[in-house]
């Protein structure tokens, strides 16, 4: 019978390790110096979107100004965004002590002063007892001067025929009925 010696089954499983480890440091460190910063950056993201989760949720982005990039109607004038508007005076009425940021303005045709929400502020609202909406305002600077405003929407996916068919025309109608 042949006897097993230790020594004879660890000089090559030694070796064998030694090769394996050789490998992880040489790929470990040539894809760093082999492809460009660019290339391995774009391949990070496409692979990062390919198996990253998927978000429950969906949000909708309410600009201001409407049509193509606001300006849709081919002479260069934008469009006002009657939702966009809408939401502006609905979201008046759902401000709550737990908003830090808010603005207060008041023109000359005006007998109140208006309220709204800042910048980065959000606002929680339900719907039909079960639906949470996240509203947030976004105003960012345009490369070619001014402010793009709008709003953000979030709420879950699955609640997505809900908002389109039935909250937001109740938004549009709670603020006709504001005005």
């Amino acid at each position: 019978m042949y006897g097993l010696n230790f020594k004879d089954m660890a000089t090559p499983a030694f070796s064998l390790i030694s090769i394996i480890i050789a490998f992880i440091m040489l790929f470990r460190t040539k894809p760093g110096q082999l492809i460009p910063h660019q290339l391995r950056s774009y391949l990070y993201s496409l692979l990062h979107h390919l198996y990253a989760p998927r978000s429950s949720e969906l949000t909708l982005i309410i600009k201001k100004l409407s049509g193509s990039h606001g300006y849709g109607n081919g002479y260069g004038m934008p469009f006002n965004n009657k939702v966009y508007e809408a939401a502006d005076v609905y979201l008046q009425t759902k401000i709550s002590p737990l908003n830090e940021r808010l603005t207060v303005s008041k023109t000359s045709g005006q007998e109140d002063l208006t309220i709204a929400i800042d910048t980065g502020e959000e606002i929680i609202d339900t719907f039909d007892n079960n639906i949470t909406l996240k509203w947030r305002y976004v105003c960012t600077a345009r490369e070619r001067g001014g402010e793009k405003h709008q709003f953000e929407l979030k709420f879950l996916k699955k609640h997505r025929a809900k908002v389109m068919d039935s909250y937001l025309p109740y938004v549009l109608a709670r603020a006709d009925a504001l005005c």
